[in-house]
Protein backbone atom coordinates (compact mmCIF):
# COMPACT_ATOMS: atom_id res chain seq x y z
CA UNK A 1 0.00 0.00 0.00
CA UNK A 2 1.04 3.54 -1.07
CA UNK A 3 2.23 5.67 1.84
CA UNK A 4 -0.20 8.96 1.98
CA UNK A 5 0.90 11.90 0.19
CA UNK A 6 1.32 15.61 2.23
CA UNK A 7 -1.87 16.98 0.88
CA UNK A 8 -3.57 13.59 1.71
CA UNK A 9 -2.46 14.31 5.23
CA UNK A 10 -3.76 17.59 5.42
CA UNK A 11 -7.30 17.00 4.30
CA UNK A 12 -7.16 14.19 6.59
CA UNK A 13 -6.13 16.43 9.75
CA UNK A 14 -8.85 18.77 8.64
CA UNK A 15 -11.45 17.02 9.15
CA UNK A 16 -10.48 16.05 12.78
CA UNK A 17 -11.10 18.43 15.78
CA UNK A 18 -6.98 18.93 16.28
CA UNK A 19 -6.89 18.72 19.86
CA UNK A 20 -7.64 15.12 19.74
CA UNK A 21 -6.18 13.85 16.49
CA UNK A 22 -2.74 13.25 16.67
CA UNK A 23 -0.71 12.34 14.09
CA UNK A 24 2.10 10.13 14.50
CA UNK A 25 5.68 10.08 13.67
CA UNK A 26 8.40 6.93 13.20
CA UNK A 27 11.82 7.00 14.74
CA UNK A 28 14.45 4.81 13.95
CA UNK A 29 17.05 4.75 17.16
CA UNK A 30 20.16 1.71 16.35
CA UNK A 31 17.80 -0.84 15.56
CA UNK A 32 14.49 0.20 17.24
CA UNK A 33 11.26 1.65 16.04
CA UNK A 34 9.61 4.36 18.00
CA UNK A 35 5.97 5.09 16.77
CA UNK A 36 4.81 8.89 18.43
CA UNK A 37 2.80 11.66 18.63
CA UNK A 38 4.44 14.40 16.42
CA UNK A 39 3.66 17.46 18.15
CA UNK A 40 5.95 16.57 20.78
CA UNK A 41 8.87 17.38 18.36
CA UNK A 42 7.36 19.96 16.16
CA UNK A 43 6.14 21.90 19.13
CA UNK A 44 9.58 22.08 21.11
CA UNK A 45 12.06 21.68 18.42
CA UNK A 46 12.74 24.08 15.94
CA UNK A 47 15.08 21.71 14.15
CA UNK A 48 12.32 19.07 13.57
CA UNK A 49 9.61 21.95 13.04
CA UNK A 50 12.02 22.52 9.33
CA UNK A 51 12.50 18.95 8.84
CA UNK A 52 8.85 18.17 8.53
CA UNK A 53 8.23 21.28 6.41
CA UNK A 54 10.75 20.01 3.86
CA UNK A 55 9.29 18.87 0.32
CA UNK A 56 9.20 15.33 1.10
CA UNK A 57 10.15 12.33 -2.02
CA UNK A 58 7.70 10.86 -4.29
CA UNK A 59 8.18 7.65 -2.63
CA UNK A 60 5.95 9.54 0.71
CA UNK A 61 7.16 11.07 3.19
CA UNK A 62 9.93 10.11 5.73
CA UNK A 63 8.50 8.99 9.37
CA UNK A 64 5.18 8.21 8.23
CA UNK A 65 5.54 4.36 7.98
CA UNK A 66 7.72 1.45 9.78
CA UNK A 67 9.20 1.28 6.19
CA UNK A 68 10.34 4.43 5.92
CA UNK A 69 11.57 5.92 9.53
CA UNK A 70 13.29 8.99 10.45
CA UNK A 71 16.86 7.60 11.33
CA UNK A 72 18.37 9.51 14.38
CA UNK A 73 21.67 8.11 13.75
CA UNK A 74 23.26 10.88 17.12
CA UNK A 75 21.39 9.10 20.04
CA UNK A 76 21.03 5.81 21.67
CA UNK A 77 18.24 3.62 22.32
CA UNK A 78 18.71 4.52 26.39
CA UNK A 79 18.86 8.46 25.38
CA UNK A 80 16.12 9.13 22.83
CA UNK A 81 13.68 7.32 25.95
CA UNK A 82 14.14 9.31 28.25
CA UNK A 83 13.78 12.58 26.28
CA UNK A 84 10.62 10.61 25.51
CA UNK A 85 9.87 10.34 29.23
CA UNK A 86 9.87 14.07 29.16
CA UNK A 87 8.06 14.87 26.17
CA UNK A 88 5.33 12.50 26.51
CA UNK A 89 5.22 11.85 30.41
CA UNK A 90 3.23 8.58 31.01
CA UNK A 91 -0.58 8.82 32.77
CA UNK A 92 0.13 8.14 36.80
CA UNK A 93 -1.75 5.35 37.77
CA UNK A 94 -2.46 5.36 41.97
CA UNK A 95 -1.64 1.54 42.44
CA UNK A 96 1.89 2.13 40.50
CA UNK A 97 4.66 4.75 41.40
CA UNK A 98 5.52 7.03 39.01
CA UNK A 99 9.17 5.76 37.24
CA UNK A 100 11.92 7.79 38.72
CA UNK A 101 14.16 9.30 36.14
CA UNK A 102 18.00 8.61 37.08
CA UNK A 103 20.71 11.61 36.45
CA UNK A 104 22.06 9.62 33.81
CA UNK A 105 18.33 9.98 32.24
CA UNK A 106 18.81 13.95 32.68
CA UNK A 107 21.79 14.14 31.07
CA UNK A 108 20.73 12.36 28.37
CA UNK A 109 17.83 14.90 28.44
CA UNK A 110 19.93 17.97 28.46
CA UNK A 111 22.13 16.10 25.65
CA UNK A 112 19.61 15.92 23.14
CA UNK A 113 17.56 19.15 24.04
CA UNK A 114 20.75 21.04 23.42
CA UNK A 115 21.63 19.21 20.33
CA UNK A 116 17.99 19.65 18.93
CA UNK A 117 17.22 23.10 19.77
CA UNK A 118 14.44 22.38 22.39
CA UNK A 119 14.42 25.36 24.35
CA UNK A 120 11.72 24.84 26.76
CA UNK A 121 12.94 21.13 27.84
CA UNK A 122 16.35 22.29 27.96
CA UNK A 123 15.49 24.92 30.41
CA UNK A 124 13.30 22.16 32.30
CA UNK A 125 16.47 19.72 32.13
CA UNK A 126 18.79 21.84 33.52
CA UNK A 127 16.23 23.52 36.25
CA UNK A 128 15.80 20.05 37.34
CA UNK A 129 19.26 18.82 37.62
CA UNK A 130 20.41 21.92 38.78
CA UNK A 131 18.51 20.70 42.50
CA UNK A 132 20.70 17.21 42.00
CA UNK A 133 23.58 16.30 43.45
CA UNK A 134 26.68 16.53 41.31
CA UNK A 135 30.32 16.58 41.91
CA UNK A 136 32.53 20.12 41.42
CA UNK A 137 34.10 18.51 38.44
CA UNK A 138 31.32 16.53 36.88
CA UNK A 139 28.98 19.72 37.10
CA UNK A 140 31.52 21.85 35.00
CA UNK A 141 32.02 19.21 32.80
CA UNK A 142 28.26 19.61 31.85
CA UNK A 143 28.37 23.29 31.57
CA UNK A 144 31.05 23.20 29.19
CA UNK A 145 29.40 20.20 26.82
CA UNK A 146 25.85 21.53 26.78
CA UNK A 147 26.88 25.59 27.47
CA UNK A 148 25.44 26.01 31.03
CA UNK A 149 27.13 29.72 31.47
CA UNK A 150 25.71 30.21 35.67
CA UNK A 151 26.88 26.24 36.21
CA UNK A 152 30.63 27.12 34.90
CA UNK A 153 30.65 30.21 36.64
CA UNK A 154 29.62 28.04 39.68
CA UNK A 155 31.63 25.08 38.68
CA UNK A 156 35.21 27.46 38.25
CA UNK A 157 34.39 29.57 41.42
CA UNK A 158 34.07 26.81 43.42
CA UNK A 159 37.19 25.28 42.45
CA UNK A 160 39.09 28.50 42.66
CA UNK A 161 38.53 29.35 46.07
CA UNK A 162 38.37 25.91 47.48
CA UNK A 163 41.80 24.53 46.07
CA UNK A 164 44.54 23.96 48.65
CA UNK A 165 41.71 24.50 51.78
CA UNK A 166 40.52 21.43 53.54
CA UNK A 167 37.22 21.68 52.04
CA UNK A 168 38.75 20.98 48.63
CA UNK A 169 37.95 17.21 47.53
CA UNK A 170 38.97 17.69 43.97
CA UNK A 171 42.75 16.10 43.01
CA UNK A 172 44.93 17.36 40.63
CA UNK A 173 44.01 14.27 38.74
CA UNK A 174 40.21 14.57 38.50
CA UNK A 175 41.02 17.78 37.61
CA UNK A 176 43.24 17.26 34.69
CA UNK A 177 41.54 14.27 33.25
CA UNK A 178 37.64 15.90 33.87
CA UNK A 179 38.94 18.90 32.38
CA UNK A 180 42.23 19.11 30.76
CA UNK A 181 45.74 20.08 31.45
CA UNK A 182 45.41 23.53 29.76
CA UNK A 183 42.07 24.39 31.86
CA UNK A 184 43.67 22.88 35.00
CA UNK A 185 46.36 24.89 34.80
CA UNK A 186 44.29 28.51 34.29
CA UNK A 187 42.13 27.46 37.10
CA UNK A 188 45.45 26.61 39.08
CA UNK A 189 46.97 30.67 38.36
CA UNK A 190 43.52 31.87 39.21
CA UNK A 191 43.53 29.96 42.63
CA UNK A 192 46.87 31.08 43.03
CA UNK A 193 46.20 35.02 42.69
CA UNK A 194 42.84 34.75 44.51
CA UNK A 195 44.70 33.57 47.96
CA UNK A 196 48.05 35.25 47.77
CA UNK A 197 48.27 37.23 50.90
CA UNK A 198 49.39 41.14 49.97
CA UNK A 199 52.58 42.37 51.80
CA UNK A 200 52.54 45.16 54.51
CA UNK A 201 51.88 48.52 53.01
CA UNK A 202 53.25 50.98 55.34
CA UNK A 203 52.59 54.86 55.24
CA UNK A 204 53.64 58.20 57.08
CA UNK A 205 51.39 60.93 57.05
CA UNK A 206 53.12 64.43 58.29
CA UNK A 207 50.30 67.26 58.02
CA UNK A 208 52.58 69.32 60.48
CA UNK A 209 50.73 71.44 63.40
CA UNK A 210 47.60 69.28 64.39
CA UNK A 211 45.13 71.27 62.69
CA UNK A 212 42.37 70.74 66.16
CA UNK A 213 44.41 73.74 67.51
CA UNK A 214 47.11 72.18 69.82
CA UNK A 215 50.61 71.53 70.68
CA UNK A 216 51.24 68.22 68.60
CA UNK A 217 52.14 67.73 65.45
CA UNK A 218 49.47 65.64 62.95
CA UNK A 219 52.27 62.85 62.13
CA UNK A 220 52.23 58.61 62.62
CA UNK A 221 53.76 56.04 60.86
CA UNK A 222 50.81 53.07 60.37
CA UNK A 223 51.08 49.35 58.26
CA UNK A 224 48.22 47.80 57.02
CA UNK A 225 47.25 44.72 55.64
CA UNK A 226 44.79 44.19 53.18
CA UNK A 227 43.11 40.95 52.79
CA UNK A 228 39.65 41.78 51.28
CA UNK A 229 37.51 44.68 50.08
CA UNK A 230 39.39 48.20 51.24
CA UNK A 231 41.01 48.78 54.49
CA UNK A 232 41.60 51.87 55.73
CA UNK A 233 42.81 53.73 59.00
CA UNK A 234 42.66 56.72 60.57
CA UNK A 235 45.82 59.00 61.54
CA UNK A 236 45.25 60.99 64.58
CA UNK A 237 47.39 63.83 66.44
CA UNK A 238 50.52 62.22 68.40
CA UNK A 239 49.33 64.92 71.11
CA UNK A 240 45.70 65.11 71.72
CA UNK A 241 44.96 61.57 69.29
CA UNK A 242 41.59 63.13 67.29
CA UNK A 243 41.58 61.97 64.38
CA UNK A 244 43.33 64.40 61.21
CA UNK A 245 42.73 62.42 58.59
CA UNK A 246 41.93 58.84 56.86
CA UNK A 247 44.16 56.50 54.70
CA UNK A 248 42.31 53.95 52.12
CA UNK A 249 43.91 51.52 50.29
CA UNK A 250 43.10 49.59 47.50
CA UNK A 251 42.98 45.59 47.86
CA UNK A 252 44.11 43.57 44.58
CA UNK A 253 43.18 40.42 45.82
CA UNK A 254 40.54 37.90 43.70
CA UNK A 255 36.92 38.23 45.59
CA UNK A 256 33.36 38.36 44.65
CA UNK A 257 33.30 40.55 41.17
CA UNK A 258 36.75 40.78 40.67
CA UNK A 259 36.76 36.79 40.68
CA UNK A 260 34.02 36.64 38.32
CA UNK A 261 36.10 39.16 36.19
CA UNK A 262 39.24 37.24 36.34
CA UNK A 263 37.17 33.92 35.14
CA UNK A 264 35.50 35.67 32.07
CA UNK A 265 39.05 36.59 31.40
CA UNK A 266 40.85 33.73 31.73
CA UNK A 267 37.88 31.54 29.86
CA UNK A 268 36.64 34.34 27.40
CA UNK A 269 36.30 31.42 25.01
CA UNK A 270 33.83 29.36 26.60
CA UNK A 271 31.64 31.57 27.24
CA UNK A 272 31.10 33.42 24.40
CA UNK A 273 30.28 29.98 23.16
CA UNK A 274 27.63 30.04 25.83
Amino acid sequence: MASPTISQLFRVLAAHPKEHYYELVTFKVEDKLYRVPRHGFTQNSDVFEDMFTLPQSSDGAEGQSDSNPIVLPSCTQSEFESLLEVLYPPPRRHFLPARAMSKKDWIAVLKLSTRWEMAKVRSYAIKTMSAMSFGTVERTVLARRYRVAHWLMEGYKTLITNWGTPSCDTTLEALTSGLGWETAARILDVAARSKSIPSPITFTVNAGKCPKSCNGMAATTSTLYTASGFDQQDVACSHCHRAVANVVVKDFSLEGARLEKAIKEHFKEEFLDM
